[in-house]
């Protein structure tokens, strides 16, 4: 999270934008939802937004940077939408995080100078420091989930090994004999090794014991 506002207050002081905002995939993955914006003044906060996001959708799509830099660049936009404050220049440059394209980080000039080709490249830098940023929160969730996993692993074989070791020996002792010819037969059917004997009741076992 901090790394996310520290690039969005970055790109206005470093590329002189008025707005800059990160979007992100929607849950069902087919749109984008604004995660973070910041404005050089509260009056850039809306303007224009739907213009930004239909170009940060395209950027997203083409999975390519989509940059607005001329006036012909905004002939597919209505004159509704070009209403009051214009749009002069706009970068929006899909992020990554794997391989998957996870949302665009945009920025925007209302009124003002228009990017160039360096203006992109400086953006792109932004953008990736944005991607290792998601990657590396995904990483993180990853080694989180992996680290459940594990601990649950751990537990159940806890309890194994409590059951096993409450077992009565003669019991134990027909386990170990079962362990002993897994090893044996490492290629034999284990259907076959069982087989007449997945029936047997078990007194002492309350729930089942997973080999």
């Amino acid at each position: 999270k901090t790394i996310l506002e520290t690039v969005t207050r970055e790109i206005l002081n470093c590329l002189k934008a008025q707005r800059s905002t990160i979007f992100f995939r929607n849950d069902k993955g087919d749109g984008l939802i604004s995660h973070l914006t910041c404005a050089s003044d509260r009056s850039y906060e809306q303007a224009c937004v739907n213009e930004e996001k239909e170009v940060a959708q395209k950027a997203l799509l083409q999975n390519k940077p989509c940059v607005l830099r001329k006036p012909e660049d905004f002939s597919e936009f209505s004159k509704a939408k070009r209403a009051e404050q214009k749009i002069t220049s706009l970068m929006s440059v899909p992020l990554s995080s794997g391989d998957r394209a996870m949302g665009v980080l945009s920025a925007v000039v209302f009124n003002g100078h228009s990017f160039n080709l360096q203006s992109l490249q400086f953006f792109s830098i932004f953008a990736n420091h944005v991607s290792i940023a998601l990657e590396m929160a995904r990483l993180s969730e990853d080694l989180r989930k992996a680290r459940g996993v594990r601990e649950a692993y751990d537990r159940k074989m806890d309890e194994i090994v409590t059951q096993v070791q409450n077992i009565p020996l003669q019991e134990r002792q027909r386990l170990e004999d079962h362990i002993v010819i897994l090893q044996a037969t490492p290629e034999s059917d284990g259907k076959k090794i069982f087989r007449g004997q997945t029936r047997e009741r078990v007194s002492w076992v309350r729930g089942d014991i997973f080999l």
